[in-house]
């Protein structure tokens, strides 16, 4: 089992140390952050243990974690101190709040390669429970940030680590429900953190996961059996990174499209049973109130998008292949399952944001996901306006009251992060996603008769068309909003790498991607949602770059 500190002091801590915030700006710190920490330990459970920051006052925590020897605990705290600073607005720091603001506001570039040299790269350190916690944490901060293939790779590193030293095997050790007085209890929660972080990155990516392992019983017996816990407990993420797993395995494998509708049955029926029993819709709390209720809601608001974003992702693939069609024959149940999921993910997010007020700081990979969610929905109500469905398509899945409902789903989640990007001019996520929503949702009000959702050819356009916008998103490949010489707009959705039925010869591998950084990939070597390596409209970097050179482009060519 791992150890709890490393064989012999390491000298790295008094670097790790020289880096701490000094008085009274640390304590300045802890006044302006506790109440937030006291909210969000969900968010970071790496950090600290729920039981502690409770009974505790945080200096208290902090000189405890400061007092180990582990150079790994010194650096969870560093990475406390990063994450309070950067989630203060910069007024903060411009009002003489703190003695010396500049020491603050350079924390990353000074934090994070120490932490690389003294914890990531040091097999002592990372070979302890600690040092795989501060890992798994680091690959938190860099999600959160949107920078997903640090993510991924720190993720997996935490995975080796974890499996050299038997967190796999203690979490076979069948205990049900786990408690936080157990011995394995701690042991358990870790590795089931890092499976499912592991599976949801790989999942947006497109990446295969790390490592299979037991999963736990779905059944309703079992998942309520966590009912009296928070629903950030072990077996809810256990439950999640098990359909994730599932996800990832049919969408990497070349099969019939028969074997894949009945195994995206089988998957959404899992999901099901998990939804039906996970206690997810206590809204009635006051997001006012400063009641330890409040904490409850954010977790399972939290947990109710999180399972209908991915029962949205489960059949994406399924609805882009018939979303032209005006029969879309057995893919008829995954399109209108694609579009309920989407609704009810997109009102969770906005009472996160705008009800419940989740703190921006933590909202980058939630504003990736609304902002998937509404191209989904997009593109079901440009769909509806092509010369193919105008007719047909207006019956199951749509009516008058539901287009406008939907319509103005989309406008208010383009608004929410709209607002995110004036206020807040690091949120790369939200600036880049809302110049896309805009294009789209501009396309509303001049969608005529001559909308074409079929794939077009670069002759065709040239000849049918003036100008033209085109985009590549992430999960859905190229998307080309075309004006036509009469000035009719034409919607075209290419090829997705969503698309599933690749040829056998075409399965997916991925180069080695250690050492590469945050570079561009070539398609080959990393395509979100990857089924085929001949399709490269879908390739996505994890660091927004592909997506950022497409919304300039897009917006360039919309202003002429």
């Amino acid at each position: 089992m791992a150890r709890t500190e490393p064989p012999a002091f390491h000298p790295g801590r008094y670097e790790l140390l020289l880096l701490l915030p000094h008085d009274p700006d640390l304590d300045i710190l802890i006044s302006l952050s506790e109440d937030w920490w006291n909210s969000a330990p969900h968010r970071f459970p790496e950090l600290f243990n729920r039981e502690e920051t409770t009974a505790e006052n945080w200096r208290s925590v902090l000189n405890r974690k400061l007092s180990l020897a582990n150079p790994a605990e010194t650096a969870k705290v560093l990475l406390w101190a990063l994450i309070s600073a950067e989630r203060l607005s910069e007024e903060v720091f411009q009002g003489g709040t703190f003695r010396d603001p500049g020491a603050l506001t350079t924390l990353e570039s000074r934090i994070i390669p120490a932490i690389n040299r003294v914890v990531v790269f040091q097999d002592d350190i990372t070979t302890t429970l600690p040092g795989i916690e501060c890992l798994v944490l680091l690959a938190r901060y860099h999600c959160n940030h949107g920078r997903l293939q640090k993510a991924w790779h720190l993720s997996r590193r935490a995975l080796e680590y974890a499996i050299s030293i038997g967190l796999d095997r203690a979490a076979s050790i069948k205990q049900s429900p786990i408690t936080p007085g157990q011995s394995l209890g701690r042991h358990i929660e870790v590795w089931e953190a890092i499976c499912f972080l592991d599976r949801y990155i790989s999942m947006i990516l497109g990446l295969r996961y790390g490592v299979r392992h037991p999963y736990p019983d779905l059944r309703a017996g079992n998942v309520k059996t966590v009912q009296s816990t928070s629903p950030q407990a072990t077996f809810f993420y256990a439950a999640m990174s098990s359909i994730i797993g599932q996800i990832i395995d049919r969408n990497q494998e070349p099969l019939d499209d028969s074997v894949v509708f009945l195994r995206t049955l089988k998957i959404d029926q899992e999901l099901k049973e998990v939804m039906d029993n996970m206690n997810t819709v206590q809204w009635d709390v006051d997001p006012r109130s400063s009641d330890p209720l409040t904490r409850e809601a954010f977790e399972r608001i939290e947990a109710h998008f999180l399972m209908n974003f991915i029962q949205a992702l489960l059949h994406l693939p399924l609805m882009l292949k018939c979303i032209d069609k005006q029969d879309k024959g057995a893919f008829e149940f995954s399109y209108g399952a694609s579009l309920r999921s989407s609704r009810h993910a997109l009102v969770a997010y906005k009472y996160l944001r705008v009800g419940l007020r989740l703190d921006r700081y933590l909202c980058a990979m939630l504003d990736f996901q609304a902002f998937t969610l509404s191209v989904l929905l997009t593109l079901h109500l440009l769909s509806q306006r092509t010369g193919n469905n105008s007719e047909s398509n207006s019956g199951s899945h749509t009516s008058g009251g539901q287009d406008e409902r939907d319509w103005k789903s989309v406008t208010d989640i383009a608004e929410i992060l709209r607002a995110e990007s004036t206020d807040n001019h690091k949120s790369i996520v939200a600036t880049q996603a809302v110049a896309i929503l805009d294009v789209l949702l501009d396309a509303r009000g001049n969608v005529g008769e001559h909308i074409d959702l079929r794939p077009r050819s670069e002759s065709d356009a040239s000849e049918e068309c003036e100008n033209h916008i085109k985009m590549t998103i992430p999960c859905f490949g190229d998307i080309t909003v075309t004006r036509g010489t009469k000035g009719a707009p034409c919607f075209s959705l290419g090829a997705s790498a969503n698309t599933l039925g690749s040829a056998p010869d075409a399965t997916a591998t991925f180069s080695p991607l250690a050492g590469q950084g945050e570079t561009v990939l070539d398609a080959a070597d990393l395509c979100a949602m990857a089924m085929s390596l001949d399709d490269s409209s879908a390739r996505f970097d994890g660091n927004w770059d592909v997506l950022a050179s497409n919304v300039a482009s897009a917006v360039a060519a919309s202003s002429k």
